[in-house]
């Protein structure tokens, strides 16, 4: 299987539930806050519930971020490749969200784009790109020394 293939289905299947698990504890600290009567029980489902959904507007710039993350999968070294990563997940997630969110260019909007698509994005878009890294190709493989001895 191609690297582009691993990243798309990698990052496809973990950076939409990793971007909704800091949503959601975003919006839970922001509700204890404003409403510090809340019971968490009524929080933990809600988070899943998130999760579930953060498939249908994450999918997509999830699957495009790691067809991008696969292709350049073999020079992912070091925490800049990360954040380079995170970044682009942060634009697709912009622009996708923008396309389905946005009626006009109004600051208070945008400003809720950017925190409902655009942080989400950069954190698990550099969680997962830290995650898909690949192993080094100087490790030494046990079966191959026990058939050749």
């Amino acid at each position: 299987m191609s690297d582009v293939l691993k990243g798309m289905l990698f990052f496809v299947v973990l950076a939409p539930p990793i971007g909704s698990l800091l949503f959601s504890f975003v919006l839970a600290i922001a509700s204890l806050v404003a409403s510090p009567s809340i019971e968490l029980l009524y929080l933990l489902p809600a988070t899943f519930s998130s999760a579930l959904f953060s498939y249908l507007l994450g999918g997509i710039p999830a699957l495009i971020t790691g067809a991008i993350a696969g292709g350049f999968r073999r020079s992912l070294n070091g925490r800049a490749a990360y954040v380079a990563i995170g970044a682009v997940a942060c634009i697709l997630s912009l622009a996708f969200g923008s396309v389905t969110l946005l009626r006009s260019f109004e600051w208070p909007e945008v400003r809720t784009l950017f925190l409902m698509f655009g942080g989400p994005a950069f954190f698990s878009g550099t969680v997962t790109a830290a995650l898909f890294r690949k192993k080094p190709n100087n490790s030494v493989n046990p079966d191959a020394l026990t058939r050749a001895g």
